[in-house]
């Protein structure tokens, strides 16, 4: 869970917004069977919809896989280090909040009470264990049909991509750049 309702600040109205996080090489695969389930199930937001139709929808605007913890360089500030820290799992199967946390220690450089004392909670971290031949060669495969699910994905989405960021391992859906918003407000207010 994340955005406005993780921070308990969501008004009536507000979309829900939620991070999916996959096995590394599933992430288009997965999303090319999640997709379609929440729109049966759930009200969900459209892309470049406005606000209207999406109150209390479900928002599914960010997508990575564990290959692709981090958060790019370009999108590492202030108010993005807040967003990683105020994440609240809602789901976290083999330690993936751990993780996700820990490859964003950059966040301490800018919240760092926040990061202890979320990390203070940790426990130590499971190593990974090796892969058998037959599991590596499943994962190869499935690493194929992710790429084909990617390619065919986005050339799906091109057209609409605005300032969304889509890599192969992440899809960050978030067409408003509020970092740089917010870091312009900041800087007028303490300079």
């Amino acid at each position: 869970l994340t955005g406005s309702l993780a921070m308990d600040n969501a008004k009536s109205g507000d979309d829900l917004d939620l991070m999916i996080v996959t096995k590394s090489h599933t992430l288009w695969l997965t999303r090319l069977f999640i997709i379609p389930l929440f729109r049966i199930f759930f009200k969900t937001r459209f892309p470049q919809k406005q606000q209207p139709q999406n109150n209390d929808a479900i928002c599914l605007n960010l997508w990575l896989d564990t290959q692709s913890l981090t958060v790019p360089p370009s999108k590492q500030n202030l108010y993005i280090a807040h967003e990683v820290l105020q994440i609240k799992p809602i789901f976290n199967r083999g330690t993936t909040y751990e993780h996700f946390i820990l490859n964003n220690s950059w966040s301490s450089s800018y919240l760092a009470n926040a990061y202890k004392s979320i990390t203070l909670k940790f426990t130590p971290l499971p190593q990974d264990t090796n892969q058998d031949f037959f599991l590596s060669v499943f994962i190869r495969l499935l690493s194929l049909l992710n790429f084909l699910s990617f390619k065919l994905q986005y050339f799906y989405m091109k057209p609409k991509i605005t300032r969304e960021y889509v890599t192969l391992h992440s899809a960050y859906f978030h067409p408003r750049d509020l970092s740089s918003k917010i870091s312009r407000h900041l800087k007028q207010r303490y300079t």
